[in-house]
């Protein structure tokens, strides 16, 4: 059965640790470059990985083991660096109007510094500009298709 867990508070304390795991495994194993376009993965426990890009691909060997790692070993604990103070102003300004007003002091509170203001390259203050969202480009064919049964393309016939 699940069970609920506190991973956290808002005053700092963390129930459930992040590990460097990147670092520590960074000294006993290579990275497999183009490991994004392969989907087919066999692992045999030797430190050799026979992979294949799909299923027809011919298979490639890579022994992935610099050394093996010490029994009982931990990588080291990571302190999450928490919030920007430009992410904590633009969630006191933009997003906390949506909290509910119960929940605002914890989920939206004021930036725990002054925001910087952004200085350009001559040295003047520049406003920013929020760039507008991308649309999707219309499918000139999509525009007669229907969304369902009975509403295909519209009749164009004149009527008479």
């Amino acid at each position: 059965m699940n069970v609920r867990k506190l991973v956290g508070s808002e005053n700092g304390p963390t129930q459930v640790p992040t590990y460097d795991w990147t670092k520590y495994l960074s000294q006993y194993f290579s990275s497999i470059k183009g490991i994004k376009s392969s989907h087919h993965f066999h692992f045999d426990g030797t430190g050799v990985i026979r992979i294949k890009e799909n299923i027809e691909a011919e298979e490639v060997r890579l022994n992935v083991t610099k050394l093996f790692p010490p029994q009982n070993t931990m990588p080291d604990i990571v302190q999450a660096p928490g919030l920007s103070v430009q992410r904590q102003d633009y969630l006191y300004k933009e997003i906390r109007p949506f909290v509910a007003e119960d929940k605002r002091d914890i989920v939206t509170t004021l930036p725990s510094e002054p925001v910087p203001e952004e200085i350009d390259s001559d040295g003047e203050n520049e406003e920013t500009v929020p760039v507008p969202p991308k649309r999707a480009k219309k499918n000139p064919r999509a525009q007669n298709q229907g969304r369902g049964r009975g509403r295909g393309i519209a009749n164009t016939a004149p009527q008479q």
